[in-house]
């Protein structure tokens, strides 16, 4: 019992300390981990959200872009976002009139596909441009971010690159950490 009485003030001197080392412990390590990007949950919104856009997968459009008519992309991200990476031969369009312009002389059964980061601005762009005429767009369900994570190819311009503009940390969980810009604010 005499020991305990010694060794009790000690702990309760010392216990501020102990928990301060236990709580920073487990902030730091939090802190530290990456947020996991939920496809499933992410792809179920956006077909929720809108529902009239026909999706296809970068399987799909591999195979559409190796045919001799292949779709017309577009590209529905930022400037920034399109000077880093995009599909090749993808035209940016970032909002309906960039993408009606580009649309002027096309018929309205002309194959789209248009793309985004995730999937959520081109889809709102497809239905636009549907709500608009046209009847043959699609979005790229998984968007560049799938597409890239995939191993599949990008551009700047007509150069192969590896990297892709994670739009920010938020969304950027979605993209393999490896394949991030290093000219995007958000990759540093």
């Amino acid at each position: 019992m005499k020991n305990f009485d010694l060794i009790l003030p000690a702990i309760s001197r010392e216990l501020p300390v102990i928990m301060l080392v236990i709580v920073s412990g487990i902030v730091f390590t939090a802190c530290r981990q990456e947020p996991t990007a939920d496809w499933p949950g992410m792809k179920r919104m956006i077909r929720e959200k809108f529902p009239e856009v026909r999706q296809i997968s970068p399987t799909q459009l591999s195979e559409w872009l190796a045919q001799t008519q292949s779709p017309l992309l577009f590209d529905a991200r930022a400037p920034k976002e399109y000077a880093v990476s995009h599909l090749l031969n993808a035209q940016p369009a970032e909002n309906e009139r960039q993408a009606l312009d580009q649309l002027e002389d096309s018929p309205k059964d002309r194959q789209i596909v248009i793309y985004c980061s995730v999937g959520y601005r081109s889809s709102a762009l497809a239905r636009q441009l549907q709500q608009a005429g046209f009847t043959n767009v699609f979005n790229l369900e998984g968007s560049i971010f799938e597409w890239a994570n995939e191993g599949r190819p990008v551009y700047q311009g007509n150069q192969k690159v590896k990297t892709v503009h994670p739009f920010d940390q938020k969304w950027g969980t979605y993209l393999n950490r490896n394949l991030w810009s290093s000219l995007s604010p958000a990759a540093q």
